[in-house]
């Protein structure tokens, strides 16, 4: 019998327009009300209400979450971070110099977002930020970086692949020290600690319930959802999942924009 969920946010809980199917808001909370805990376990930060204007509605549907990529957790009404090491921050800002037009954002404390670049006003709601917590800066401090991200554009707007040399450079520097991954289908490299991951504190939550593994299932569609999926026997890839992400998953279920969560709840996982 299954009692708590966590599921990835985009590409698995949102469709492609950033908007949760009225199917998976109804399948949702027949969870909840059947008893089941249900988390959110993404690789954004924890500002959904700007970023994609949810609200009471929407927050009421989980019982906690998971945010940048394990970096951030939600705790008892709280926050608690993993903070990346400082040399890493340091070679991410030098690498970026060497690609014209490489923009990076990184997370902070208190989700204050840090770029070498300047955020235009349109787009610090799909980012989640207002204008004081978008901070332009060649040179970050090192030492409270959550999450890097490297990417082309401002990243919302862009469909520009990144230099098919950089993931293996950050891979090769970092090491087992951090998580390095390669996202959004080549054009998005993600960063933070080693010290945490999805599956980490998708565990941690878990042993924290007191339930077992074979009572969790687990949803999502990205490269840096692979380990959490393999690890856990009731795992859910979406249909337009990577194809890498579906061979590692024991269920495969409709895509994002075709009731595919509603359809895994009902069909596959016989939870609603």
């Amino acid at each position: 019998m299954i009692k708590a969920i966590f599921f990835d946010l985009d590409g698995t809980l949102l469709n492609d327009e950033k908007k949760m199917l009225p199917s998976t808001y109804k399948a949702l909370s027949l969870c909840r009300k059947n008893g089941v805990k249900v988390f959110l376990n993404t690789a954004r930060a924890p500002l959904l209400g700007r970023m994609i204007g949810w609200g009471e509605d929407e927050f009421s549907l989980f019982d906690g979450g998971i945010y940048c990529n394990g970096a951030c957790e939600q705790v008892n009404g709280g926050f608690h971070y993993t903070f990346l090491d400082g040399d890493i921050v340091d070679f991410a800002v030098e690498q970026v110099k060497n690609y014209p037009g490489l923009h990076f954002a990184m997370q902070t404390r208190g989700e204050v977002h840090l770029f070498n670049h300047y955020l235009p006003d349109t787009l610090l709601d799909p980012w989640g930020i207002s204008r004081d917590m978008a901070v332009s800066t060649d040179k970050p401090a090192s030492d409270s970086i959550v999450k890097i991200l490297i990417y082309y554009n401002h990243l919302v707007d862009n469909d520009r692949p990144l230099p098919e040399e950089l993931y293996g450079i950050f891979a090769e520097y970092c090491g087992n020290r951090a998580h390095v991954y390669l996202t959004d289908k080549g054009k998005t490299i993600q960063i933070g600690s080693n010290k945490v991951s999805k599956l980490t504190s998708t565990t941690k939550t878990v042993d924290a319930l007191g339930i077992s593994h074979d009572e969790v299932a687990v949803f999502g569609d990205d490269i840096n959802d692979i380990e959490m999926l393999s690890s856990y026997a009731n795992s859910v890839a979406m249909g337009n999942a990577e194809e890498s992400v579906k061979s590692v998953a024991k269920f495969i279920t409709k895509s994002n924009n075709e009731d595919g969560i509603e359809y895994a709840l009902r069909e596959l996982l016989k939870i609603i």
